[in-house]
């Protein structure tokens, strides 16, 4: 924990500390924002025409976003193969994957998550097989790495590289903020209708007008946040399994995607992008 910390005070994964705070920031208030102003012009309408029922939608209003922003992050809501810890249970071809993992978490000094292979039916799943995904809030037994299935029999180097990129998601909690964002966002959403019908009523037309141009900026900051937390968790793999295994991962996906990501919306940098920034 020492060695990364010094390499992440001394490398470029310090600069982009500050800037995924402010993006996260920028994001979620944004959207926050954007849900008050809907919602608030609704009940402002509301209240013009039957006051008791007013205060009964703020209260449902703010006990429902409540319940989405504070619920608990699953480790996923898909159907996952071969979970299991122990190596016996697994599959002898799915071993490496399960041996890298464990590895990785050692070298880490952290606890093991479960290693897991997504159905190869998923909706989730693209680029050939060739996904991977961190699940949970924060590194630990209860969370998990899903992969794809063209990384069972992946060059060990390349798999190495992937696994470790996994895991610097969770060793930040990026899922979190994602989480926060993606909720938020949602919540936004769902309440622009609600203040467009009250500019129906009033013709306040200014209040839907900001809470659409504020959700837009939470869009735009959490494309953002996206894509730096991606640049993270590269350093973080090449710091962990070394620049060659990291470097190895990024041309096998800029090999198989190589015109993904990249866009002002898009959740991820192209993998072009992401290979040069090394």
């Amino acid at each position: 924990t020492n060695a990364l910390g010094a390499a992440e005070s001394s490398g470029s994964a310090a600069p982009l500390r500050g800037s995924i705070r402010a993006s996260t920031v920028g994001a979620v208030g944004s959207a926050a924002a954007a849900a008050l102003v809907a919602a608030g012009s609704a009940v402002i309408a509301l209240w013009a025409l039957a006051p008791a029922a007013a205060v009964a939608a703020a209260g449902a209003g703010l006990a429902a976003g409540y319940r989405v922003v504070a619920a608990p992050i699953p480790v996923s809501s898909r159907e996952l193969y071969h979970a299991p810890r122990a190596i016996e249970a697994v599959p002898v071809e799915f071993r490496p994957v399960v041996e890298t993992l464990a590895r990785l978490a050692e070298k880490l000094g952290a606890p093991v998550p479960r290693a897991a292979l997504y159905k190869p039916e998923d909706p989730g799943l693209a680029h050939g097989g060739w996904n991977a995904q961190a699940l949970g809030p924060r590194l630990s037994e209860e969370s998990a790495v899903a992969v794809g299935e063209s990384w069972v029999n992946a060059p060990s180097a390349e798999l190495e590289g992937a696994l470790a990129h996994e895991l610097g998601h969770l060793h930040y909690g990026d899922n979190r903020r994602v989480e926060a964002f993606r909720r938020t966002a949602n919540v936004a959403l769902w309440t622009l209708p609600l203040s467009i019908g009250a500019a129906l009523l009033t013709g306040a037309w200014f209040a839907p007008a900001i809470a659409a141009g504020l959700w837009i900026v939470s869009l735009v900051s959490g494309a953002s946040m996206h894509r730096l937390i991606e640049h993270r968790a590269d350093l973080f793999a090449s710091w962990l399994a070394g620049p060659e295994k990291t470097r190895a991962f990024l041309e096998r996906m800029v090999s198989v995607a190589p015109d993904s990501g990249g866009g002002p919306l898009a959740t991820h940098p192209s993998p072009s992008r992401r290979l040069a920034s090394l």
